[in-house]
């Protein structure tokens, strides 16, 4: 249990608003187990992230994010706004739509136990990524991945989960195609045609789609997947594979590791989508800090998402 008060930051619209409505019980069950903190919601975009900023200037030893992946990124991003290895800690309540982080970091879908997890968790150090001046603790994509999270944040957000990433799935389909890919890993140069490329220091995206299932989050190194030039009809046919993460042996997959990522295309420039959000587009370099943030996990599960040595 957190020995001095913290803060939660909540997103009342967080799934679809559904944080709005599981939260006053989550409160409750929290207050009863004894835990002291005082809660803030956010009022808009990258307000989570200034609340965040405010409570490290306060000396808050742990900001709980309250939210989806979208709400985690903003509170991270918050949290190390003065650089990576910030004092202050991260705990994870998932009440939104895809919770992907919480799914690499063993983190029970349902708020409500998660919450009760704070008193007997355990802090871990994670990696923290960063691409363009912001920081990520999941997953960053630029292609198709990127094109489906603009199609959700454009037109689905009104279905949840699962649902929304299959609708922008089968809307970027009939639009996006394989394109020219430059990329350089730790200095090594790669030339190909690929549909996507997602950037990985969690497994899982796109609301369970785990895209790199041998990461670990606190090794020091990225599991950069590359899909290759890969058709329409053979997509939907490997797609149901990535839940398990059973893509690894297709041809046109490939998979490397490295500290330092740069990608590009000189056909277009493309988007990019960390933990879910839009951030920018190419060209665009990736880079990881080891170990840099610390974070509040279950005592139990997790195991296999952390490399052995931390074990």
């Amino acid at each position: 249990m957190p020995d001095l008060p913290f803060c939660c930051i909540v997103n009342p619209t967080a799934g679809r608003g559904r944080t709005a409505r599981l939260w006053p019980e989550i409160e409750r069950v929290m207050r009863r187990a004894g835990l002291r903190f005082r809660t803030f919601f956010t009022e808009g975009r990258g307000h989570a992230r200034e609340l965040a900023q405010r409570a490290v200037k306060k000396d808050c030893d742990l900001v709980v994010a309250v939210g989806g992946d979208g709400t985690v990124n903003e509170v991270v991003n918050g949290i190390a706004s003065n650089g990576a290895y910030p004092g202050t800690a991260l705990a994870l309540l998932p009440t939104g739509s895809g919770n992907d982080l919480c799914r690499t970091l063993g983190i029970s879908g349902d708020p409500l136990s998660t919450a009760l997890a704070i008193c007997s968790g355990k802090y871990r150090m994670l990696d923290l990524g960063m691409v363009e001046n912001r920081y990520f603790l999941n997953i960053c994509g630029v292609g198709f991945d990127a094109e489906v999270a603009h199609a959700v944040n454009q037109g689905f957000r009104w279905l949840r989960g699962t649902w929304a990433y299959l609708a922008g799935v089968l809307k970027t389909l009939m639009c996006f195609r394989p394109v020219p890919l430059e990329l350089t890993l730790d200095g090594n140069h790669l030339q190909i045609k690929g549909l996507l490329v997602a950037v990985a220091n969690g497994a899982f995206f796109g609301s369970g789609i785990k895209i790199a299932p041998r990461a670990r989050v606190d090794d020091g190194l990225f599991d950069v997947c590359v899909v290759g030039d890969i058709g329409r009809l053979e997509l939907l046919r490997v797609l149901p594979l990535t839940y398990s993460g059973r893509h690894e042996d297709h041809p046109c997959v490939h998979f490397f590791r490295a500290r330092d990522v740069t990608v590009s295309s000189p056909a277009r420039r493309l988007y990019i989508q960390g933990d879910g959000e839009l951030l920018g587009e190419t060209p665009a370099a990736f880079h990881i800090h080891k170990q840099a943030i610390r974070v509040l996990v279950p005592d139990k599960g997790a195991g296999l998402e952390f490399s052995k040595k931390a074990g």
